[in-house]
Protein backbone atom coordinates (compact mmCIF):
# COMPACT_ATOMS: atom_id res chain seq x y z
CA UNK A 1 0.00 0.00 0.00
CA UNK A 2 1.27 3.59 -1.09
CA UNK A 3 1.84 6.53 1.24
CA UNK A 4 -0.56 8.51 -0.68
CA UNK A 5 -3.20 5.38 0.16
CA UNK A 6 -2.31 5.62 3.52
CA UNK A 7 -2.80 8.81 4.56
CA UNK A 8 -6.47 9.07 2.41
CA UNK A 9 -7.33 6.06 4.51
CA UNK A 10 -6.08 7.98 7.37
CA UNK A 11 -7.83 11.07 6.49
CA UNK A 12 -11.18 9.12 5.76
CA UNK A 13 -10.73 7.17 9.04
CA UNK A 14 -10.56 10.42 10.73
CA UNK A 15 -13.58 12.02 9.76
CA UNK A 16 -15.15 8.50 10.90
CA UNK A 17 -13.94 8.67 14.12
CA UNK A 18 -15.47 12.71 13.99
CA UNK A 19 -18.73 11.65 13.27
CA UNK A 20 -18.72 8.41 15.65
CA UNK A 21 -17.87 10.45 18.33
CA UNK A 22 -20.43 13.04 17.14
CA UNK A 23 -23.23 11.00 16.82
CA UNK A 24 -22.58 9.16 20.66
CA UNK A 25 -22.39 12.23 22.26
CA UNK A 26 -25.47 13.40 20.47
CA UNK A 27 -27.23 9.95 21.83
CA UNK A 28 -26.16 10.16 25.70
CA UNK A 29 -27.33 13.81 25.14
CA UNK A 30 -30.89 12.96 24.03
CA UNK A 31 -31.13 9.84 26.72
CA UNK A 32 -30.39 12.19 29.10
CA UNK A 33 -32.03 15.06 27.92
CA UNK A 34 -35.57 12.71 27.24
CA UNK A 35 -35.00 10.87 30.71
CA UNK A 36 -34.44 14.30 32.48
CA UNK A 37 -37.44 15.76 30.90
CA UNK A 38 -40.10 12.93 30.92
CA UNK A 39 -38.66 12.44 35.10
CA UNK A 40 -39.75 16.01 35.32
CA UNK A 41 -42.75 15.90 33.60
CA UNK A 42 -43.83 12.87 35.66
CA UNK A 43 -43.07 13.88 39.42
CA UNK A 44 -44.76 17.67 37.81
CA UNK A 45 -47.83 15.53 37.00
CA UNK A 46 -47.36 13.63 40.49
CA UNK A 47 -47.14 17.14 42.75
CA UNK A 48 -49.99 18.01 41.23
CA UNK A 49 -52.39 15.34 41.08
CA UNK A 50 -52.72 14.79 37.66
CA UNK A 51 -54.04 11.70 35.72
CA UNK A 52 -53.60 12.63 32.28
CA UNK A 53 -55.46 10.41 29.73
CA UNK A 54 -53.91 7.76 28.01
CA UNK A 55 -54.05 9.88 24.48
CA UNK A 56 -52.76 12.90 26.08
CA UNK A 57 -50.02 11.03 27.66
CA UNK A 58 -48.77 9.65 23.57
CA UNK A 59 -48.97 12.84 22.47
CA UNK A 60 -47.09 14.29 24.87
CA UNK A 61 -44.21 11.58 24.99
CA UNK A 62 -43.94 11.98 20.94
CA UNK A 63 -43.54 16.03 21.32
CA UNK A 64 -41.41 15.58 24.13
CA UNK A 65 -39.18 12.93 22.10
CA UNK A 66 -39.71 14.94 18.53
CA UNK A 67 -38.27 18.04 20.93
CA UNK A 68 -35.24 15.69 22.26
CA UNK A 69 -34.60 14.98 19.13
CA UNK A 70 -33.73 18.25 17.41
CA UNK A 71 -31.65 19.10 20.72
CA UNK A 72 -29.38 16.21 19.81
CA UNK A 73 -29.23 17.14 15.97
CA UNK A 74 -28.49 20.30 17.03
CA UNK A 75 -26.16 18.97 19.53
CA UNK A 76 -24.70 16.86 17.02
CA UNK A 77 -23.79 19.51 14.30
CA UNK A 78 -22.25 21.32 17.41
CA UNK A 79 -19.76 18.72 18.67
CA UNK A 80 -19.12 17.83 14.88
CA UNK A 81 -18.03 21.08 13.55
CA UNK A 82 -15.57 21.57 16.64
CA UNK A 83 -14.27 18.58 16.12
CA UNK A 84 -13.84 19.34 12.10
CA UNK A 85 -12.83 23.19 13.43
CA UNK A 86 -9.05 22.16 12.89
CA UNK A 87 -9.21 21.11 9.51
CA UNK A 88 -11.66 23.76 8.55
CA UNK A 89 -9.09 26.51 9.64
CA UNK A 90 -5.86 24.81 8.17
CA UNK A 91 -8.37 24.31 4.69
CA UNK A 92 -8.57 27.66 4.60
CA UNK A 93 -4.92 28.25 5.58
CA UNK A 94 -4.48 26.20 2.35
CA UNK A 95 -6.56 28.17 0.16
CA UNK A 96 -4.84 30.86 1.25
CA UNK A 97 -1.27 30.02 0.09
CA UNK A 98 -3.29 28.87 -3.31
CA UNK A 99 -4.73 32.25 -3.60
CA UNK A 100 -1.09 33.74 -3.32
CA UNK A 101 -0.12 31.75 -6.13
CA UNK A 102 -2.69 32.63 -8.07
CA UNK A 103 -1.45 35.98 -7.54
CA UNK A 104 1.73 34.82 -8.39
CA UNK A 105 3.13 36.01 -4.33
CA UNK A 106 6.10 32.63 -4.23
CA UNK A 107 7.08 34.14 -0.65
CA UNK A 108 5.58 31.97 1.73
CA UNK A 109 5.04 28.34 3.39
CA UNK A 110 2.17 26.69 4.47
CA UNK A 111 2.98 24.59 7.62
CA UNK A 112 2.77 20.66 7.54
CA UNK A 113 0.22 19.80 9.46
CA UNK A 114 -1.17 16.00 10.41
CA UNK A 115 -0.39 13.33 8.09
CA UNK A 116 -3.45 12.99 5.73
CA UNK A 117 -4.47 14.71 2.24
CA UNK A 118 -4.24 18.01 3.44
CA UNK A 119 -0.78 17.78 4.44
CA UNK A 120 -0.02 16.41 1.49
CA UNK A 121 -1.54 19.05 -0.11
CA UNK A 122 0.21 21.68 1.82
CA UNK A 123 3.72 19.89 1.23
CA UNK A 124 2.57 20.06 -2.81
CA UNK A 125 2.25 23.30 -2.95
CA UNK A 126 5.18 24.48 -1.13
CA UNK A 127 6.93 22.43 -3.24
CA UNK A 128 5.37 24.28 -6.17
CA UNK A 129 5.92 27.67 -4.66
CA UNK A 130 9.71 26.92 -3.78
CA UNK A 131 10.38 25.58 -7.35
CA UNK A 132 8.55 28.84 -8.63
CA UNK A 133 11.16 31.02 -6.51
CA UNK A 134 14.06 29.13 -7.85
CA UNK A 135 12.81 29.73 -11.43
CA UNK A 136 12.05 33.41 -11.02
CA UNK A 137 15.77 33.59 -9.37
CA UNK A 138 17.23 31.46 -12.29
CA UNK A 139 15.57 33.76 -14.72
CA UNK A 140 16.42 37.01 -13.01
CA UNK A 141 20.47 35.52 -12.72
CA UNK A 142 20.11 34.93 -16.63
CA UNK A 143 18.41 38.22 -17.16
CA UNK A 144 21.18 39.84 -15.36
CA UNK A 145 23.76 38.04 -16.74
CA UNK A 146 22.69 39.06 -19.86
CA UNK A 147 22.52 42.46 -19.11
CA UNK A 148 26.18 42.65 -17.80
CA UNK A 149 27.44 40.79 -20.92
CA UNK A 150 25.48 43.08 -23.26
CA UNK A 151 26.63 46.30 -21.45
CA UNK A 152 30.49 44.49 -21.67
CA UNK A 153 30.30 44.13 -25.30
CA UNK A 154 28.60 47.38 -25.88
CA UNK A 155 31.41 48.75 -23.51
CA UNK A 156 34.37 46.61 -25.88
CA UNK A 157 32.70 47.48 -29.17
CA UNK A 158 32.97 51.48 -27.94
CA UNK A 159 36.80 50.75 -27.94
CA UNK A 160 38.12 49.85 -31.28
CA UNK A 161 34.89 52.39 -32.59
CA UNK A 162 36.84 54.86 -30.66
CA UNK A 163 40.37 54.36 -32.13
CA UNK A 164 38.94 54.97 -35.59
CA UNK A 165 37.46 57.74 -35.24
CA UNK A 166 40.33 59.73 -33.41
CA UNK A 167 42.88 58.01 -36.38
CA UNK A 168 39.92 59.69 -39.02
CA UNK A 169 39.79 63.41 -37.48
CA UNK A 170 43.59 63.21 -37.34
CA UNK A 171 43.65 61.97 -41.00
CA UNK A 172 41.45 64.87 -41.80
CA UNK A 173 43.27 67.63 -39.85
CA UNK A 174 46.23 66.93 -41.84
CA UNK A 175 46.72 68.43 -44.75
CA UNK A 176 48.93 65.75 -46.91
CA UNK A 177 50.17 62.34 -45.99
CA UNK A 178 52.19 59.55 -47.40
CA UNK A 179 51.49 56.57 -48.83
CA UNK A 180 53.02 54.71 -46.24
CA UNK A 181 50.64 56.69 -43.92
CA UNK A 182 47.64 55.75 -45.88
CA UNK A 183 48.35 51.93 -45.45
CA UNK A 184 48.80 52.43 -42.45
CA UNK A 185 45.63 53.83 -41.69
CA UNK A 186 43.97 51.74 -43.48
CA UNK A 187 45.72 48.58 -42.19
CA UNK A 188 44.62 50.13 -38.22
CA UNK A 189 40.93 50.86 -39.76
CA UNK A 190 40.68 47.21 -40.97
CA UNK A 191 42.38 45.57 -37.99
CA UNK A 192 39.77 47.78 -35.55
CA UNK A 193 36.79 47.31 -38.27
CA UNK A 194 37.35 43.07 -37.97
CA UNK A 195 37.28 43.37 -34.05
CA UNK A 196 34.14 45.24 -34.38
CA UNK A 197 32.66 42.34 -36.45
CA UNK A 198 34.19 39.95 -33.88
CA UNK A 199 32.60 41.48 -31.05
CA UNK A 200 29.10 41.84 -32.60
CA UNK A 201 29.18 38.39 -33.67
CA UNK A 202 29.94 37.37 -29.99
CA UNK A 203 27.17 39.54 -29.03
CA UNK A 204 24.67 37.57 -31.19
CA UNK A 205 25.87 34.33 -30.20
CA UNK A 206 27.03 34.36 -26.42
CA UNK A 207 28.11 30.96 -26.25
CA UNK A 208 30.68 31.29 -29.24
CA UNK A 209 34.57 31.07 -28.55
CA UNK A 210 37.13 31.24 -31.61
CA UNK A 211 40.20 28.95 -28.99
CA UNK A 212 43.32 29.09 -31.28
CA UNK A 213 46.29 26.41 -30.46
CA UNK A 214 49.18 29.57 -29.85
CA UNK A 215 52.84 27.71 -30.33
CA UNK A 216 54.79 31.29 -30.08
CA UNK A 217 52.95 32.77 -26.76
CA UNK A 218 55.50 35.20 -26.81
CA UNK A 219 55.49 36.11 -29.87
CA UNK A 220 51.77 37.07 -29.58
CA UNK A 221 52.24 38.88 -26.28
CA UNK A 222 54.77 41.20 -28.38
CA UNK A 223 52.37 42.01 -30.83
CA UNK A 224 49.96 42.84 -28.64
CA UNK A 225 52.14 45.26 -26.47
CA UNK A 226 53.37 46.92 -29.59
CA UNK A 227 49.71 48.11 -30.65
CA UNK A 228 49.28 48.89 -26.63
CA UNK A 229 52.19 50.84 -27.15
CA UNK A 230 51.36 52.35 -30.70
CA UNK A 231 48.61 53.66 -29.61
CA UNK A 232 49.80 55.34 -26.60
CA UNK A 233 53.28 56.88 -27.33
CA UNK A 234 51.86 60.36 -29.23
CA UNK A 235 50.19 61.71 -25.50
CA UNK A 236 51.92 58.75 -22.78
CA UNK A 237 55.49 57.87 -22.11
CA UNK A 238 55.32 54.14 -22.55
CA UNK A 239 57.81 51.91 -20.86
CA UNK A 240 57.60 48.10 -21.68
CA UNK A 241 59.02 44.89 -20.10
CA UNK A 242 58.96 41.25 -21.79
CA UNK A 243 61.91 40.66 -20.06
CA UNK A 244 60.42 37.80 -17.72
CA UNK A 245 58.16 36.61 -20.33
CA UNK A 246 59.12 33.10 -21.90
CA UNK A 247 58.09 31.29 -24.58
CA UNK A 248 55.08 29.12 -24.17
CA UNK A 249 52.15 27.23 -25.95
CA UNK A 250 48.74 28.18 -24.81
CA UNK A 251 45.11 27.45 -26.10
CA UNK A 252 43.49 30.60 -26.09
CA UNK A 253 40.85 32.93 -27.80
CA UNK A 254 42.87 35.82 -29.52
CA UNK A 255 39.76 37.96 -29.26
CA UNK A 256 39.17 37.65 -25.59
CA UNK A 257 43.16 38.78 -25.08
CA UNK A 258 42.44 41.66 -27.48
CA UNK A 259 39.81 42.92 -25.43
CA UNK A 260 42.14 43.22 -22.45
CA UNK A 261 44.73 44.85 -23.87
CA UNK A 262 41.68 47.52 -25.66
CA UNK A 263 40.49 47.85 -22.02
CA UNK A 264 43.60 48.75 -20.63
CA UNK A 265 44.26 51.80 -23.41
CA UNK A 266 41.06 53.12 -22.79
CA UNK A 267 41.45 53.17 -20.12
CA UNK A 268 44.60 55.22 -19.81
CA UNK A 269 43.57 57.58 -22.81
CA UNK A 270 40.45 58.29 -20.52
CA UNK A 271 42.04 58.87 -17.16
CA UNK A 272 45.47 58.77 -17.09
CA UNK A 273 47.60 61.25 -16.54
CA UNK A 274 50.14 62.08 -19.59
CA UNK A 275 52.92 63.67 -17.50
CA UNK A 276 53.50 60.41 -15.76
CA UNK A 277 54.65 57.05 -17.68
CA UNK A 278 52.61 54.28 -18.25
CA UNK A 279 54.10 50.98 -16.97
CA UNK A 280 53.11 47.91 -19.03
CA UNK A 281 55.05 44.65 -17.61
CA UNK A 282 54.34 40.87 -19.27
CA UNK A 283 55.54 37.97 -17.76
CA UNK A 284 55.31 33.86 -17.07
CA UNK A 285 54.74 31.88 -14.39
CA UNK A 286 54.83 27.97 -13.81
CA UNK A 287 51.60 28.12 -15.70
CA UNK A 288 50.56 31.32 -16.10
CA UNK A 289 50.41 34.38 -17.84
CA UNK A 290 50.86 37.89 -15.79
CA UNK A 291 49.81 41.11 -17.63
CA UNK A 292 50.57 44.51 -14.50
CA UNK A 293 49.85 47.99 -15.64
CA UNK A 294 50.66 51.32 -13.61
CA UNK A 295 49.79 54.94 -14.69
CA UNK A 296 49.47 57.86 -12.92
CA UNK A 297 45.69 59.57 -12.83
CA UNK A 298 44.34 62.79 -14.20
CA UNK A 299 43.23 65.16 -11.62
CA UNK A 300 40.54 65.56 -13.65
CA UNK A 301 39.49 62.25 -14.04
CA UNK A 302 36.15 60.89 -12.15
CA UNK A 303 37.36 58.89 -9.21
CA UNK A 304 34.70 56.29 -10.65
CA UNK A 305 32.48 55.93 -13.70
CA UNK A 306 30.16 53.47 -15.28
CA UNK A 307 32.46 53.37 -18.29
CA UNK A 308 35.60 52.63 -16.32
CA UNK A 309 33.43 50.45 -14.07
CA UNK A 310 32.74 48.07 -17.48
CA UNK A 311 35.85 47.44 -18.90
CA UNK A 312 37.20 46.41 -15.28
CA UNK A 313 34.29 44.09 -15.13
CA UNK A 314 35.22 42.82 -18.89
CA UNK A 315 38.88 41.88 -17.78
CA UNK A 316 37.73 40.35 -14.76
CA UNK A 317 34.99 37.90 -16.48
CA UNK A 318 37.61 37.26 -19.21
CA UNK A 319 40.38 36.07 -16.71
CA UNK A 320 37.71 34.23 -14.99
CA UNK A 321 37.44 32.15 -18.32
CA UNK A 322 41.00 31.27 -17.98
CA UNK A 323 40.97 30.19 -14.38
CA UNK A 324 42.49 33.52 -13.14
CA UNK A 325 42.19 36.88 -11.57
CA UNK A 326 42.80 40.12 -11.14
CA UNK A 327 44.17 42.93 -8.38
CA UNK A 328 43.34 46.53 -8.53
CA UNK A 329 45.30 49.11 -6.06
CA UNK A 330 44.75 52.34 -6.38
CA UNK A 331 45.32 55.66 -5.09
CA UNK A 332 44.55 59.30 -5.72
CA UNK A 333 47.61 59.62 -8.18
CA UNK A 334 48.20 56.07 -9.33
CA UNK A 335 46.15 53.28 -10.86
CA UNK A 336 48.08 49.24 -10.62
CA UNK A 337 46.38 46.57 -12.13
CA UNK A 338 47.83 43.05 -12.54
CA UNK A 339 45.72 40.15 -14.31
CA UNK A 340 46.84 36.45 -14.02
CA UNK A 341 45.75 34.11 -16.99
CA UNK A 342 46.08 29.99 -16.00
CA UNK A 343 46.70 27.57 -18.86
CA UNK A 344 49.45 27.77 -20.62
CA UNK A 345 52.41 25.54 -20.98
CA UNK A 346 56.04 27.02 -20.62
CA UNK A 347 58.22 25.88 -23.54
Amino acid sequence: MTEHRVRRRQLAWELILYFCISMICSAVFYLFLYGGAASIAQNYLHYRGWVPAREWLSAGRLWLKSLCAMGAVLFFLWIFFILLSKKVSYLLTIIKGIEKMDAREMDFSIPEEGNDELAELAACINRLACSQRELRFREQSLRDERERFIRSMSHDIRNPLAAILARSEYMRERETWSEEEIRAYIDSVCSRAGQIRELTDRLLNTNVRKLTHIENGRFLMEQMASEWEASLEEHFLCQLSLDACRNFEWTVDPGELQRIFDNLMTNIERYGNENCPVSLEIKTGADSLCITQENGISKNAVPETESRGLGIAAIRQIAELYQGSITINRTPELFHIEIVLKGLVIL
